[in-house]
């Protein structure tokens, strides 16, 4: 009996704990639109990292905010992202690894002109510190897919 208690506990718990890490990313979603980047640094842990497709490494709120400063003023100048989680692991109590999707429209390439729509995936790393989950880590990546022929069944002989 006690111990079939202890499972709900932690069941309810781990469900709550997925349910703010959601929040976490509708939050994203909502600053980016905004082009707020103070407030989108804010969902960081204070050492928290960014590396974005390009490679480009921010480390800590500071650089995460300047960087989205910067961004907003121009490449993602009034873009709308769209960002659709599909798989969550926690890890531990505190930790928790988040897969997903997203669009993002609206953005500008770096002569102003209309950019295309970017589709990529990002992994998400979260850490539980005093009650709140913070973005730990976040990875977006747009996927070029492996070299003609690399996929292809071995040859037989």
């Amino acid at each position: 009996m006690r111990r079939g208690i202890l499972l709900a506990l932690v069941l309810v718990a781990a469900a709550k704990d997925e349910d703010a890490i959601k929040k976490i990313a509708s939050d994203y979603e909502a600053v980016f639109n905004k082009g707020d980047a103070k407030a989108e640094a804010a969902l960081y842990a204070e050492d928290g990292d960014l590396i974005d497709p390009a490679g480009k490494a921010f480390r800590g709120r500071a650089e995460i905010e300047q960087g989205g400063t910067q961004a907003y003023a121009t490449i993602f100048k009034g873009a709308h992202i769209t960002i659709t989680p599909t798989h969550t692991r926690i890890v531990d109590p505190d930790m928790a690894i988040v897969d997903g999707n997203y669009e993002i429209t609206g953005a500008h390439m770096r002569d102003g002109k209309p950019a295309p729509t970017f589709k990529g995936l990002y992994t998400m790393v979260f850490r539980k510190a005093k009650g709140k989950w913070w973005i730990e880590s976040l990875r977006p990546m747009v996927p070029q897919g492996p070299p003609p022929g690399a996929m292809a069944p071995p040859a037989k002989k």
